[in-house]
């Protein structure tokens, strides 16, 4: 039997891949942190050795602060980004530093995922998080605000993004070069008049990246297909996980050339994969479990695909046996409509 996917735990994971950019910074809806010298929530034993062997002073501290349905968010919060943006245990001591300071968490996890996108030391994720307030909670922007403010720079005026657009550079443009500007390599400005030159993306990220002295060292024979490739970000995306997975930066790049779509769809397998593995580790600790929310909305999400199966006249008994085996009811559900064409079994098309 094939490895299959594993079944995802919460409906509201398969979301998280649309915030995923590369390294991109995401923004977090606040909630208000207790601060350091409240008791918060106490560990029970049983609960501090399974804390313990996760080896990681953040989730102690969750617990330690938050309980019910709040925690829950919070971990998963937390679990998300440390998936994806694999933080070093240096990096995860500043963060839990951060933390017993009293500095908000969401604010701490943001920041970090827009350092990342810098090519500045540690210092400079202590001082944005330092400068966070409650009342920037609202501010969309407040990350960039704040790091325009540390390094002395301007963003663009609406004016000039709306003269940019006029020579048909997209948002999606205007937002990348603000990203790799923050490389200390060329300016916004600069980048965008790259683009207005006919520059393509491959070529500007390959020249910002030989500016800090980390050559994308790919292929000559594959820099035509890799310069036809014209989503920026994408291209981001796969440098940012070649240092964060077991795929080498050539492999992502061929499969971007394959097409955006079949490059998103396995980035997102990827990391939903690694997150729901992570998910199980932590509900065995008692630190993480479905919100009463995610759980009305599985239970509703499950209670459809059922009857998707029932339409397509599926053997529900079949499908116990499936789900026995550890395949999903989507997972089954696509291999039945997948059977109807190609004529296999649905055991047959979930081999494949």
């Amino acid at each position: 039997m094939k490895k299959h996917k594993k079944s995802i735990i919460i409906v509201s994971i398969v979301l998280f891949a649309a915030a995923i950019t590369a390294a991109a910074a995401g923004t977090y809806g606040a909630l208000t942190q207790p601060q350091k010298q409240q008791p918060g929530v106490q560990l029970t034993a049983q609960r501090s050795a399974a804390v313990g062997e996760l080896t990681d002073p953040i989730y102690t501290y969750l617990a330690n602060h938050y309980a019910g349905e709040e925690l829950y968010e919070k971990v998963e919060a937390y679990a998300r980004m440390k998936i994806v943006y694999q933080p070093t245990q240096t990096e995860i001591g500043k963060l839990a530093d951060l933390l017993d300071n009293g500095t908000d968490f969401d604010a701490v996890l943001t920041s970090y995922k827009f350092w990342t996108t810098t090519n500045a030391d540690i210092s400079l994720l202590e001082q944005i998080a330092g400068t966070y307030t409650a009342d920037m909670e609202q501010m969309m922007n407040w990350v960039d605000n704040v790091y325009d403010s540390l390094k002395g720079k301007s963003g663009l005026t609406v004016q000039e993004v709306k003269e940019y657009q006029e020579k048909e550079l997209t948002r999606e443009d205007i937002l990348l070069a603000d990203e790799l500007s923050r490389k200390d390599v060329y300016t916004i400005k600069e980048i965008l008049s790259k683009r207005e030159q006919g520059k393509d993306w491959f070529t500007i990220i390959s020249d910002v990246y030989s500016g800090i002295n980390i050559p994308l060292n790919l292929p000559t024979s594959k820099k035509a297909a890799y310069q036809a490739i014209e989503d920026g970000d994408s291209i981001l995306q796969a440098v940012f996980l070649s240092t964060r997975s077991n795929q080498t930066l050539e492999q992502w790049m061929d499969l971007l050339v394959q097409g955006t779509d079949t490059f998103r769809d396995t980035v997102t397998t990827y990391h939903t994969d690694l997150v729901c593995d992570e998910l199980k580790r932590l509900k065995a600790a008692g630190l993480y479990a479905l919100t009463g929310e995610e759980a009305i909305a599985q239970e509703s999400q499950e209670q459809f695909l059922m009857q998707q199966l029932e339409a397509q006249q599926v053997d529900m008994q079949q499908v116990e046996v499936l789900q026995t085996e550890g395949y999903d009811t989507a997972e089954i559900l696509n291999a039945a409509s997948e059977a109807k064409y190609t004529g296999r079994s649905i055991a047959e098309e979930l081999e494949q």
